[in-house]
């Protein structure tokens, strides 16, 4: 037995008009929106929202913008497309999250809404949950979604999807080799692209500021990426390259202290933004210049950057590209139809004003 869900306005709005289709109250051509808001006494969203449904599911046929809708009558269309509830599940709370994963869910949420489907973000993220699957299920169980988006989540959360076949998309996470529809990041060439011309440039201390993912309990593929990088650049990579540091400002300030105390960095990677913007206020009071003394390169960007002095060096993340994704599989759901299909994007480098050469190399011609 399914579990009780209250249908939305705009559900409610697709039963009345199908079932004026059918007993001739609307013929031909539908009337317009604001007929249909004075007739229906509901909001201007809620029917564009409803005539939406009704076009994906081929009860109505567009004739091209100003015009009105063609009513197209077909026993099969109703059960063409079903307008569903879809859960959304954050790893940590959204304003947490970096600033690409912001934009991505973001703009998910906005789409599948426009697309007549109703969201739901979960009371809680994984991270506020301590991550207690027990604690996890019973939230997921409450919010009675028919569908779920989850950012991020580990493939304990995953597995247990699976195992009660709720239809649900991994955006990153511990997906491989489950089940599961799946859109994900790969930096490996970004990151062996931004080792490698560090390298060029004659940069023999490259650094990442990195969280504690990346390293604990063991180097994630991510952090093994960077070091491959490294290995690969000729360099001989240590724990010097991928230190290990307490994640508060406190904890900055100090591994920043010790990195130039003797044998300072010639180059920084930046995982999270929030530590470029504190290692800039570093340099600052130890009179460091970028990129003359040390280059450096942020991971992610925002409109936090715009107004520096120096455009950062970052990496460019396929935020279109996940959202397109995401609304396929919603929109092959809404029809009935399997979607498992796991998908790969990649990100790239873009080289900008942090990043010199070294003593008598060149720098090198800027995208």
């Amino acid at each position: 037995m399914h579990p009780f869900r209250q249908r939305s306005v705009a559900e409610q709005i697709v039963d009345h008009l199908r079932e004026g289709f059918r007993n001739g109250h609307w013929r031909g051509q539908l009337p317009g929106v604001r007929s249909l808001v004075r007739e229906l006494g509901v909001s201007k969203d809620s029917v564009e929202a409803a005539l939406r449904l009704l076009e994906a599911e081929g009860s109505l046929q567009s004739a091209g913008p100003g015009r009105r809708k063609e009513i197209v009558l077909s026993r099969d269309a109703p059960g063409e497309f079903r307008s569903l509830r879809i859960g959304v599940l954050f790893s940590d709370p959204l304003r947490q999250i970096n600033l690409y994963a912001q934009q991505v869910m973001l703009e998910v949420i906005r789409r599948i809404e426009n697309a007549g489907h109703t969201c739901v973000t979960a009371e809680r993220s994984l991270g506020e949950l301590g991550s207690k699957l027990p604690r996890i299920v019973r939230m997921i169980e409450s919010a009675k979604a028919d569908a779920w988006v989850a950012y991020s989540a580990p493939r304990e959360v995953l597995e247990w999807f699976v195992t009660r076949s709720i239809p649900v998309v991994a955006v990153g996470g511990g997906y491989s080799g489950l089940p599961v529809a799946s859109s994900a990041s790969q930096l490996d060439e970004a990151i062996h692209d931004s080792v490698r011309v560090l390298s060029d440039l004659g940069h023999r201390r490259i650094v990442a500021i990195s969280p504690d993912s990346w390293r604990l309990p063991a180097p994630s593929l991510t952090g093994q990426s960077f070091l491959s990088a490294l290995a690969a650049c000729g360099h001989s990579p240590t724990s010097y390259n991928l230190p290990a540091w307490d994640q508060t400002p406190e904890g900055l300030e100090k591994l920043l202290e010790s990195l130039f105390l003797i044998t300072p960095p010639t180059a920084l990677i930046f995982v999270n933004p929030a530590s470029y913007v504190a290692a800039l206020d570093f340099f600052g009071r130890k009179g460091i210049r970028v990129p003359r003394d040390v280059s450096v390169i942020s991971m992610t960007t925002g409109p936090m950057f715009s107004l520096l002095p120096h455009r950062p060096a970052h990496f460019e993340w396929p935020v279109e590209e996940h959202v397109r994704r995401v609304n396929r599989w919603v929109k092959c759901l809404a029809k009935g139809r399997t979607d498992l299909a796991q998908v790969i994007f990649s990100a790239t480098f873009e080289l900008a004003e942090t990043i010199a050469a070294v003593k008598g190399r060149k720098t090198p011609e800027r995208r």
